[in-house]
């Protein structure tokens, strides 16, 4: 789905994309560190002061397929960590790993978010232990199907989180110097009633974009600026974007 930005600010659409999002892919509003794919995007984001390779958890202290630590030593399994980046597919990724219930037979849960538009664009699949899909489940999938599979799994432990770096960085709020700086001073600026920052892509060169909307007490109403990684406001506007996740919300108490 492409955004028009006209359209977002003539009709204010960023309620209503992030309560679709909600229902949809509670994955994507989860508070995380993100990325950019080499750097921190065009043009170079001097502030940023840390890199990250998008791995934000694993775990090593498991067994599964009847080998210890399987992010290590389960070979497609390794392979398919290590080359997300550089695939510059994914926006997020989880991996579980489940069990059938009264059996000794592993399944890893991958559930990717896309980066682009597509659909749809959260899917999970259940792999076994050589890495054969075994079955697969999207929003799109027929009511009751993902239930009917689940009846006999049983979760056993997280494996692993992966969230592409936004700006080359983990966490924007904390690593990139201006965001860091605005996120405080509107704490303390008293005429700012509420203020979101979205994360978007401008399509189709995946440069990530801050979307900062800001409502003060002046009554007249939300404004919403655009800035990049260096946080220099776009001017002219990008006219296609696709949305992320919500990274900051501020409402005055």
């Amino acid at each position: 789905m492409f955004l028009s930005l006209q359209k977002i600010i003539k009709h204010n659409k960023f309620t209503k994309m992030k309560k679709n999002y909600k229902k949809l892919f509670p994955a994507l509003l989860l508070i995380f560190g993100l990325a950019s794919f080499s750097g921190c995007g065009q043009p170079p984001c001097e502030d940023c002061n840390t890199t990250c390779d998008g791995t934000m958890y694993e775990n090593h202290n498991i067994s599964a397929c009847e080998i210890y630590d399987p992010l290590q030593n389960i070979e497609w399994l390794k392979d398919y960590c290590k080359n997300l980046n550089e695939k510059q597919t994914f926006f997020k990724v989880s991996i579980s790993l489940y069990k059938v219930i009264g059996t000794d037979e592993s399944l890893f849960r991958i559930d990717e978010t896309s980066l682009r538009p597509m659909s749809p664009c959260y899917f999970s699949t259940f792999k076994n232990c050589a890495g054969t899909t075994i079955f697969a489940v999207s929003p799109e999938s027929a009511p009751g199907l993902e239930e009917e599979f689940m009846e006999n799994k049983e979760y056993v432990a997280k494996l692993f989180d992966y969230s592409i770096p936004i700006c080359g960085v983990c966490n924007p709020l904390e690593d990139i110097k201006w965001l860091k700086e605005y996120c405080k001073s509107v704490k303390e600026n008293q005429n700012i009633v509420r203020v979101s920052i979205d994360i978007f892509t401008v399509m189709p060169t995946d440069e990530f974009v801050f979307g900062i909307r800001t409502l003060t007490s002046s009554g007249s109403g939300y404004s919403t600026v655009y800035k990049n990684c260096a946080g220099e406001e776009l001017n002219p506007l990008p006219q296609d974007l696709w949305w992320h996740t919500t990274i900051f919300n501020y409402d005055k108490q």
